[in-house]
């Protein structure tokens, strides 16, 4: 073979192989891009899977968050409608009680024949058939022989406890809504009013002081005529006492050293006009005086010493306490 067309020869084979190295290496980069393409949708696979297993954990997390919520509020919803209940259910039974207690004192009121109707006989009254059945007799009245300067107060029972100069008449609270009425025939009848509010109305008429009380425990009108009493006890000789009023009752405090004295016929102003008194005597006052319909308490001290003066504040009396301080 001549030398020409050896190279001639070589050439083609040459070209040949070169064609086959690009067609192998043309394979190889497809078979690599395949491999890879199947690995990148494996990856995003592998992320969708976590990402909806991540959502549904989320998911399921809010729900979860959104059912205790809803337990919280309905426990307390349940809470609030149990104490509810119970307060309800307090002031229900507080006011069956209440009632109870009235209809049990009322039931023992008597009735008072009316002024001029016909009497029965003590111990009997008329039955069905003409016959004759046992009934307690009135016993209770309006005590006029007592107070006969006091005008009779119109009910259809009473119920009268007496002591020395001290009545106490307690009526059906039907009576109390003539309670207005009353104290303007008292007013007419020249009375002078101290305090009047729904709960208590203290007047002074012809040296005898009327309470007329009104409240959830009772109705009563309490009539005051005590005799005066003296009272000289040296231990309480530092202590200044109202110049105004009739002192009718002292008695011992809670304290062994301690005295309350009752006061009949005092004004508002009367009561005042102490506390100024022992104001300009050194006496210093605790809080602030400020009366609210004319009832008022206050607390003065000097050293140890102590005045309490009470004007129809925590009960039906005006009264002053003595206390010796520690």
């Amino acid at each position: 073979m001549s030398k020409d067309r050896r190279e001639e020869y070589d050439e083609q084979a040459y070209s040949q192989d070169q064609a086959y190295d690009q067609d192998e290496a043309y394979d190889e980069e497809e078979y690599d891009s395949e491999d890879e393409l199947q690995e990148d949708e494996d990856q995003q696979e592998e992320e969708d899977s976590a990402y909806e297993e991540e959502y549904d954990e989320d998911v399921f997390s809010l729900e979860e968050d959104l059912r205790r919520e809803h337990r919280k509020q309905w426990t307390q919803y349940l809470v609030f409608a149990i104490c509810a209940a119970v307060v309800v259910g307090l002031a229900i039974y507080g006011s069956i009680q209440l009632t109870h207690r009235r209809l049990e004192s009322q039931q023992g009121i008597q009735v008072q024949p009316m002024p001029g109707a016909a009497s029965p006989q003590p111990g009997v009254t008329g039955g069905p058939g003409g016959l004759l059945t046992a009934t307690p007799a009135p016993v209770n009245y309006w005590p006029s022989a007592l107070f006969p300067g006091v005008p009779v107060l119109e009910s259809a029972a009473y119920e009268t406890t007496v002591e020395d100069g001290y009545a106490q008449v307690e009526v059906p609270s039907e009576t109390t809504r003539s309670f207005s009425q009353y104290i303007e025939t008292l007013v007419e009848e020249g009375a002078q009013i101290y305090v009047r509010t729904t709960r208590l109305s203290v007047l002074a008429l012809n040296e005898v002081e009327i309470h007329l009380v009104d409240n959830n425990l009772e109705s009563k009108v309490v009539l005051c005529a005590e005799p005066q009493i003296g009272w000289d006890d040296q231990d309480y000789d530092a202590f200044p006492l109202p110049e105004a009023g009739k002192l009718v009752s002292v008695e011992e405090g809670v304290a062994a050293a301690s005295r309350v004295l009752t006061y009949r016929l005092a004004s508002s102003t009367d009561a005042l006009a102490y506390t100024s008194a022992l104001m300009e005597a050194g006496w210093t006052i605790s809080g602030s005086l400020e009366p609210t319909n004319n009832i008022f308490s206050a607390v003065f001290k000097k050293n140890n010493l102590q005045i309490t003066v009470d004007y129809f504040s925590s009960g039906d009396d005006y009264r002053v306490r003595l206390d010796y301080l520690n």
